[in-house]
């Protein structure tokens, strides 16, 4: 026998009303037995159907299979099988494979973003990841937000959608980065990008970068702090100018290390400059980065990312189990030290 109506209703925190609805229901299903002025009770047989309905909505809330949404064909086309983008796209799948999930592909072009969204409601036991996406892609993110598509975002950050996401923590790993060298008696650094900023990015490297530089009261010592070239070799005159001036920094981090050899060519530094007249930090490395003619590997900072795909393939797991804000993902970075980095020059 199921307790009075209004203390069911408070113990499930519902109105009267829905809660005679519901009871109607499973009334006409046959798993209770309503009865004017008397206590509802359980059916003939109620308790055994009620489990396989539960054990049924349980298979079709289970995850089955990954969606991965591509926007970069580099993720899936790309010769190098080394490049960022393609060993995430592969170490993905290789989790969701350890895991007995299947995985599909989708290139989700800007043009029909929103019908490929579309394209994936109401397949059961598919949870949609969106790698490498970018300003324009936003209409697509809001018709998953606003249909309640399941999407799990891999490192952006789109709070106002209340979208899932899992995050490399470049900003935090930025802040260490920016200790290490402070504890090594830098006090004229500089962080260079060859990126343009991602707003889909939320709190990144160059943020973490310029705030630790803030708060050791470094970033009007620093000459620059922070310098972003789109095309480092339209900037050869300045950096030739930068490093052989009497403020060169002392310390250079790169946040991303595309063009990293033509940066070096360009500034004039060679191996033997490393550590004795700059110490190098570089972020993402996918195996060990070294210039030319050294033998030193930079000092670097990288996210694991098999964690990484692990917690894409755990928040899908909330999502698909119908967890409605499931909390995000943070994965700490690391930090390998090398001998690349040393004491500032006298």
């Amino acid at each position: 026998m199921l307790p009075p109506s209004r203390v069911l209703a408070a113990e499930l925190a519902v109105n009267g009303q829905t809660l005679r609805r519901a009871m109607a229901e499973l009334a006409e299903s046959g798993l209770l037995e309503v009865r004017p002025r008397r206590r509802a009770r359980v059916g003939p047989g109620g308790t055994a159907q009620a489990r396989e309905l539960l054990q049924r909505l349980h298979r079709c809330r289970s995850l089955r299979q990954i969606a991965i949404l591509t926007s970069s064909p580099y993720a899936i086309f790309d010769p190098d099988p080394m490049t960022y983008w393609a060993v995430v796209f592969r170490v993905l799948k290789e989790e969701a494979a350890r895991q007995g999930l299947e995985t599909s592909v989708l290139r989700w072009l800007p043009s029909s973003q929103i019908e490929q969204i579309r394209s994936l409601s109401g397949q059961s036991g598919v949870v949609a990841v969106a790698l490498d996406v970018t300003y324009e892609y936003l209409p697509g993110l809001l018709e998953a937000s606003v249909c309640h598509i399941p999407l799990v975002l891999y490192n952006r950050w789109v709070p106002w959608l209340r979208l899932p996401t899992v995050l490399r923590d470049d900003y935090a790993a930025a802040e260490r980065v920016g200790r290490l060298l402070y504890d090594l008696g830098h006090r004229n650094m500089c962080m260079f990008s060859s990126v343009s900023l991602n707003p889909l990015r939320g709190r990144d490297r160059t943020d973490g970068w310029v705030d630790f530089l803030r708060e050791a009261e470094l970033f009007s010592n620093c000459t620059p702090a922070l310098a972003s070239f789109r095309f480092f070799q339209e900037q050869g005159a300045f950096l030739r100018r930068l490093f052989d001036g009497p403020q060169a920094p002392t310390a250079l981090v790169f946040a991303y290390p595309y063009e990293l050899e033509l940066f070096f060519e360009l500034a004039r530094i060679g191996p033997g400059d490393i550590p004795s007249r700059f110490s190098i930090v570089t972020f993402d490395d996918m195996a060990p980065l070294k210039i030319s003619g050294s033998r030193i590997p930079l000092t670097s900072v990288s996210a694991d990312l098999r964690r990484m795909a692990q917690c894409v393939i755990e928040l899908a797991r909330s999502v698909q189990a119908g967890e409605p804000n499931p909390p995000s993902i943070r994965v700490p970075c690391d930090l390998h030290v090398t001998d690349s980095v040393g004491p500032p020059r006298s």
